[in-house]
């Protein structure tokens, strides 16, 4: 039987992050807030933004038979292994959904997730701002975060609202006594949030999955600067059950953070002279030690700072041996001895992190790693200014044998877009740029990069300056100077070089293929980056994969390594969702153009006159009409790069893979084909 089970706490302990992430899980049906006040139900695999008839119908079902529709709508979990609902503490004491809540409390095997913050303050500090005076509750992957107010509170109403809390959690502790209950706090969820999910996926009972998290954190201000009158208020409680909630827990200035098993450190980082331009202004770098840090590196410490656009991370590891890695998500940025003494010292460049920058600090020992901590902190980009009526880049990405090829062909036929005409379509010179200028701007790397040696002995390949240190006489303000003259440089050149093989009335210059990273560098020196994403049904994308092998008499895009077919297909379907959840996080709604190969090919007159429209090009209607006409008539695509015929291209794994070698992932293609429509504009 699938497990059943709900959601539950306060407001603002993070049971939408909890939520939104399980939503992510092949085996879970993961309902929201289908029990709240507002407008929509919230239900698993039911897109409210296209307001179904269904959904009304629902509604009232919901409203006159609460229990009927608790049983034969919420829980009825199909084909999943576990189906849940979001219900808060909020929901469950309203008096119209007594019967509900009766219902689950009688049912004891319906297993509760039950959240909680431990810093009531904190809490109750996060609802008011969401409530009296941002109106945001969550901001989702690349989303605007709202302003973040000083706010005055209320001592009578907070002190009603610290005892409301505790009365509730004690009533509802009792009242789920009887169920199996996983009891998280907000702390522990947020310090480590992996894990905090592998636990709920074990309590639910379903295959341990990497689930992505995109909501993000509204604030990192400390209590005592966003509450006006902070020292008044921690007056009053003095003395009371509820004086540990106003501890000052910002030691430090703005721009540095340290943490340790101890508590914070005496005494910030010094701080070195600015740079000649603010690059990074006043940003913080939060450091947050993982839950088992302490126990498992006693006297652990870890300290972080900007320096200009240098992320200085360094702390103490007593007793220990190996290697200290810092990871952005999975890429690897710098690896660093532990010395003797047990200190460790990274200096990585923010240029390519994401704007909320999060990078863990990992210790590997032999072939065993553990995590440390993390390093977070919101980047604030001040560089130069692209010259004006400059080039500005547009990427195209996408998985290979997805339509990248005959998409830039189609796109590059406008006059206002500067692409270098060469079949495939992969000369990268901006690219190319974008990398070194990460590279050369990079502090010194002797492990993994350039050595002293190199400079003499090395004529193939250059890296980073291996005396790019503090101590060889490169102080941060002169590397930030170093980034100005190398970012201008960029401009100068990617301008030149597009301008000699463009019409006169350019103003974007396209290429394909650019790693994440660097669309990020390139967002920060051409604020007017635009990124298109092309995505194909992966099942389709493996047969031309196998038939492009076979053309050209090779084994690439992993057919190599790959055991088979089916194997194959695992590889290249989870590569196109992780394509997919990088691109969303990357961009807002409104800046995204994610098209679908099946639209591009069926129907590539009207898949350029979106892409044009999006690009805010004149009279995309007309231009998209010359585009397709000349893409379709050209012979080199047909002739080199195709498989099949154009519509041939779609549909073919029904008749060119075998069914058992689409078992094991046939769910999950479903999904992210879903998933993919939801995010593509209809075609």
């Amino acid at each position: 039987m699938p497990t059943r089970f709900l959601i539950t706490g306060f407001a603002r302990t993070g049971s939408t992050l909890v939520n939104t992430s399980l939503r992510r899980h092949p085996d879970v049906a993961m309902h929201g807030e289908v029990f709240g006040d507002d407008e929509y139900l919230h239900l698993y695999g039911v897109d409210h933004r296209v307001n179904p008839p269904l959904d009304s119908v629902l509604r009232r079902w919901r409203d006159d038979r609460p229990i009927s529709f608790l049983d034969d709508v919420v829980f009825a979990a199909g084909t999943h292994e576990a189906v849940g609902l979001k219900f808060k503490y909020e929901e469950l004491t309203q008096p119209r959904w007594a019967d509900v809540r009766a219902r689950i409390v009688e049912d004891t095997s319906i297993k509760v997730v039950r959240l909680r913050r431990e810093n009531l303050l904190a809490r109750y500090l996060s609802e008011y701002k969401a409530v009296n005076v941002t109106g945001v509750f969550n901001v989702q992957g690349k989303g605007q975060l709202p302003p973040d107010p000083v706010v005055t509170l209320d001592g009578d109403a907070l002190e009603e609202a610290f005892r409301r809390s505790v009365d509730w959690e004690t009533h509802f502790e009792e009242e789920f006594e009887q169920h199996p209950v996983l009891d998280l706090t907000y702390e522990a969820l947020t310090a480590d949030v992996s894990t905090a999910l592998r636990d709920i996926q074990s309590f639910l009972g379903v295959a341990p999955t990497s689930l992505s998290v995109t909501t993000r954190q509204l604030s990192r201000t400390p209590l005592h600067r966003s509450i006006r009158n902070f020292s008044a208020l921690a007056e009053r409680f003095a003395g009371t059950r509820w004086a540990g909630f106003f501890t000052v827990d910002d030691p430090f200035p703005a721009d540095a953070g340290s943490v340790n098993d101890a508590g914070p450190a005496s005494s910030p980082p010094t701080i070195g002279s600015p740079p000649r331009r603010v690059l990074f202004g006043t940003a913080p770098a939060t450091p947050t030690l993982a839950p088992n840090a302490a126990a498992r590196y006693p006297g652990v410490r870890l300290d972080a700072t900007f320096r200009g656009h240098i992320l200085v991370i360094s702390g103490d590891l007593p007793s220990t041996e190996g290697v200290v890695r810092v990871l952005d998500g999975t890429r690897v940025m710098r690896t660093v001895p532990i010395q003797s003494n047990g200190r460790f010292h990274a200096e990585v460049s923010a240029l390519t992190l994401p704007s909320d920058a999060r990078v863990e600090v990992r210790v590997l020992q032999g072939s065993e790693h553990a995590t440390v901590g993390w390093v977070s902190g919101e980047i604030q980009v001040e560089l130069p200014a692209p010259p004006r009526g400059a080039l500005a880049p547009v990427f195209v990405n996408g998985t290979p044998r997805s339509g990248t090829t005959f998409l830039m062909r189609l796109l590059g036929t406008h006059p206002a877009i500067a692409a270098i005409d060469r079949y495939p379509f992969e000369t990268r010179h901006l690219v190319y740029w974008l990398h070194t200028l990460d590279v050369i701007t990079a502090p010194a790397d002797r492990r993994d990069s350039t050595t002293p040696h190199d400079l003499i002995a090395a004529r193939r390949w250059t890296g980073s300056n291996p005396y790019a240190t503090h101590d060889h006489g490169l102080p941060f303000e002169v590397a930030g100077s170093v980034l100005d003259v190398a970012v201008r440089a960029v401009h100068s050149i990617a301008e030149t070089t597009y301008r000699s093989n463009a019409d006169a009335t350019a103003t974007l210059m396209m290429e394909k293929f650019c790693r994440g990273p660097l669309v990020e560098l390139a967002r920060r020196i051409f604020p007017s980056t635009r990124e298109l994403l092309i995505l194909r049904d992966p099942r389709d994308l493996v047969c031309s994969i196998l038939a492009f092998n076979a053309k050209r008499g090779r084994a690439d895009f992993g057919a190599a390594n790959a055991e088979g077919p089916a194997h194959l297909l695992r590889m290249w379907t989870d590569r196109t969702r992780r394509t997919l959840e990088s691109y969303t996080e990357r961009w807002t709604e409104d800046r995204r153009m994610l098209l679908r190969y099946e639209d591009v090919v069926r129907h590539p007159q009207h898949s350029a006159q979106r892409v044009f429209s999006h690009l805010d090009l004149a009279d995309p209607a007309a231009a998209a009409a010359s585009a397709a006409k000349q893409a379709l008539q050209d012979t080199l695509l047909r002739d080199v790069h195709a498989t099949s015929s154009d519509t041939g291209s779609i549909g073919r794994w029904q008749h060119e893979i075998a069914p058992e070698d689409l078992k094991d992932t046939a769910d999950d293609i479903q999904r992210l084909l879903d998933d993919i429509d939801s995010a593509a504009e209809p075609s």
